[in-house]
């Protein structure tokens, strides 16, 4: 890598990420959030440290946008993660409901599973 940032589809780690946070029930907004806190911090670590690593101002700003530049490309690529569990989430909930409604009018339900359903 040439210093630059990687695109977006090719940063895997955000979509593993997004994937693990979803499934633990966090938040996509807090998903994201978190990330821009961690970037945020970095570069505030950075700009802190600068001169006492003889790191020039321009080579500051620099790294700055890199943070920056990455954020944006983890960002991309965790929606689209969200994007997509969102689509499966409600397909295996559209699955679920066809499936108790095929069980309700074959009469085949335990009371326990009407009851689920109904719920």
């Amino acid at each position: 890598m040439d210093g630059g940032v990687r695109p977006s589809e090719e940063i895997w780690q955000a979509e593993v990420s997004t994937l693990e946070r979803l499934q633990q029930g966090v938040e996509i907004r807090d998903i994201m959030g978190g990330f821009r806190v961690v970037i945020a911090s970095i570069q505030g670590w950075v700009i802190e440290h600068a001169s006492e690593h003889q790191v020039e101002v321009t080579e500051a700003l620099r790294l700055s946008q890199l943070l920056w530049r990455l954020s944006d490309a983890f960002s991309a690529r965790a929606a689209v993660a969200y994007r997509r569990h969102d689509i499966a989430r409600s397909i295996a909930d559209e699955q679920r409901q066809v499936e108790w409604v095929t069980g309700l009018l074959a009469g085949t339900l335990s009371a326990t599973e009407f009851e689920q359903g109904r719920a």
